[in-house]
């Protein structure tokens, strides 16, 4: 596989959760609670992230790609992934959101930029 064909790759795991999260910021912006399946998606996905058992290949490259992030540890993703899906969004679980939004907006940068120079 070409690294192009990985960072393409990467590209497009980060742009479907970046999606995603902001699909989910909507919703929770114009409504006080979030009843919809891209919360429910998200939920889940939070949690996957933050479990020992990684469940597909996308969730454990998500996953490799947000280690270290100390914003966003294993046990911020789950508790935001857990209000998700419980329909209980606090403040915390919002700046949670906000923070995987931006983290996400720069790894699909970063991706891009090295698709285009072809190198890593």
């Amino acid at each position: 596989m070409s690294s192009t064909g990985l960072y393409s790759g990467l590209y497009q795991i980060f742009y479907k959760a970046a999606t995603l999260v902001d699909d989910v910021l909507v919703a929770l912006g114009t409504r006080n609670s979030c009843e919809t399946d891209a919360c429910e998606e998200l939920g889940q996905l939070l949690v996957d992230l933050a479990s020992e058992e990684k469940r597909n290949l996308s969730v454990q490259m998500l996953a490799m790609a947000l280690y270290g992030n100390h914003r966003l540890s294993p046990t911020n993703r789950r508790e935001a992934g857990e209000a998700l899906l419980s329909n209980r969004v606090d403040q915390q679980t919002l700046e949670a959101l906000e923070e995987l939004s931006r983290v996400l907006e720069q790894m699909q940068a970063q991706s891009l930029s090295r698709m285009r120079e072809g190198a890593p």
